[in-house]
């Protein structure tokens, strides 16, 4: 019996609809089996660890003091008389040569001094003359038997006092002329300005400190020693001067003396160290940075470590590296302590990433990350 076409189009729509139902059914179903049974896999955690690089953070064994460049010669120039400045020739970092003037105080009063001596010299002079002529006279009438001895005497004694005073006056007039030649400060050497400490104007005693004059010839580097590092340095020891204005490029330099006597506030002991060839580039009063070999370590290359970076295996000593990410570890030899870090003689190189602390946790070729910005290389 054929149905009518209107229920067999219902039968259809609702076989199709039952699918649908059963497809979501079966969709939930896989959904909330995926909820409970689905176990998340974390992803496994890089160690963060503590690290310095040798050669930067972990330095060579030299002990380091702040220094500044000076020169060998050092001249502090002041005026030697007294007076008001009017004239200044040279500024600070101006190069100067021996005999330059520099400063210029007011020569009126010193030139008229000057104008007086020489006038007293002209004085004394004529008398001098009147004094002489007056003994050839004498002496020609004291052979004629015109005067008596005694009226000679006392023409030749005019003379003698005559003398006397020129020279007195001459040596008036020496002096008056050097006060005028002192109203001009000069350089006594070639070399730079330092430092200027008066201005025109200004009114100065003498003996005021008014300009230093660094001596170009030779440049030296003075630094400061602590008490505990005296002994282990002496005159001629070599050492290393790293200018902050150009980095990278450290000098070669002796240490030329040592203080006798301490500093009476810092306490320390002024070294000072020449330098050897010396760019055209540095100058006075630039900062720089010493560096000493520290005594009693061989003289191959030698680096502190922080005492955590030290590790035993097998009894022997080693460290730990950062390669290439990983930790691998490396035996090395040690020579001794040195207050809180180890200097290690042998087994490392500048640039190394040596991991210090928690090395006790680490295993060979384990994945790890430094605990601060990585360097080139790693």
């Amino acid at each position: 019996m054929k149905l009518p076409a209107n229920i067999t189009a219902l039968i259809r729509n609702r076989k199709f609809l039952c699918s649908l139902a059963a497809v979501a059914v079966l969709l939930l179903l896989w959904r909330l089996f995926a909820v409970f049974t689905f176990v998340p896999v974390s992803e496994k955690e890089v160690p963060l660890v503590r690290a310095v690089t040798v050669g930067e953070e972990a330095g060579a064994a030299v002990n380091s003091y702040p220094g500044e460049i000076r020169g060998r010669r050092e001249s502090v120039l002041s005026f030697q008389t007294k007076g008001r400045i009017t004239a200044r020739s040279v500024n600070v970092g101006d190069k100067v040569h021996a005999g330059q003037v520099l400063f210029t105080l007011d020569p009126q009063d010193a030139s008229a001094l000057t104008a007086a001596a020489d006038a007293a010299v002209a004085s004394a002079a004529a008398a001098r003359k009147v004094a002489a002529d007056n003994v050839r006279r004498y002496a020609a009438l004291l052979e004629a038997g015109a005067v008596s001895q005694a009226v000679y005497d006392s023409y030749s004694l005019q003379l003698d006092t005559a003398d006397a005073r020129l020279e007195e006056a001459r040596a008036l007039a020496a002096a008056s002329h050097n006060q005028l030649a002192y109203t001009r400060l000069q350089s006594d050497m070639d070399g730079e300005i330092a430092s200027i400490g008066a201005e025109i104007g200004q009114v100065v005693a003498s003996g005021t400190p008014i300009v230093t004059v660094v001596g170009s010839e030779t440049l030296e580097a003075q630094f400061y020693l602590p008490e505990k590092d005296l002994q282990g340095v002496a005159a001629g020891a070599p050492c290393s001067v790293e200018l902050w204005a150009l980095p990278g490029s450290p000098l070669q330099g002796t240490v030329k003396e040592i203080a006798a006597a301490a500093d009476s506030v810092t306490r320390t002991y002024r070294a000072r160290a020449s330098l050897k060839e010396v760019p055209q580039e540095v100058k006075v009063g630039m900062t720089c940075k010493v560096s000493l070999p520290e005594p009693g370590l061989p003289s191959r290359q030698t680096y502190l470590l922080p005492l955590g970076a030290l590790y035993q295996v097998n009894g022997k000593k080693a460290v730990w590296l950062i390669e290439e990410g990983k930790a691998r570890l490396r035996e090395v030899e040690c020579e001794g302590y040195r207050g809180d870090k180890i200097a290690v003689t042998a087994g490392l190189k500048a640039g190394d990433t040596v991991i210090t602390a928690g090395v006790e946790k680490l295993s060979e070729g384990q994945a790890v990350r430094p605990a601060r910005p990585p360097k080139a290389g790693e």
